[in-house]
């Protein structure tokens, strides 16, 4: 009975000390891709690298993508400062290239990714072109 009560003391301290939390690891993204024309690109692979395991989708026949938040539960331990680094990014493979995108990162505490989200609009560049230095992908509001 005795060990019980403590193994209940000690679940009951550790939940209460913000060891355990249940925060966002994955952002919100949705975007459209065209190419250097304006017309939609369909059936681009866009790949979401985020705090969360890789996630795969591929764009419709309007060019639209999107993939959803997710929230995990995660337990650790508290000792000192405490900061963690978020970051995410895409990557598209379309019309034989392959692009990498930064859309954003974060330095903070358990919850400082929470609400995050990503509307983008991404067009590919001409095959003869370089890609552009600010990027393929801007912020969008379709």
């Amino acid at each position: 009975m005795a060990k019980w009560i403590r193994s209940a003391v000690l679940l009951t301290v550790i939940l209460q000390s913000g060891c355990v939390a249940h925060h966002q690891t994955q952002p919100a993204v949705d975007g459209r891709l065209t190419n250097s024309a304006g017309q939609p690109v369909q059936g681009a692979e866009i790949t979401l690298n985020s705090n969360a395991s890789p996630v795969s989708t591929v764009s419709d026949r309007d060019g639209f993508f999107s993939f959803p938040d997710k929230y995990e539960w995660t337990f650790f331990l508290p000792i000192g400062p405490m900061d963690w680094i978020y970051r995410s990014a895409l990557h598209i493979s379309a019309e034989g290239n392959s692009y990498e995108v930064e859309l954003g990162g974060r330095l903070g505490g358990v919850h400082a990714a929470d609400g995050e989200a990503y509307r983008v609009t991404c067009s590919l560049p001409d095959a003869s072109h370089s890609i552009p230095k600010a990027g393929i992908c801007q912020p969008g509001s379709e």
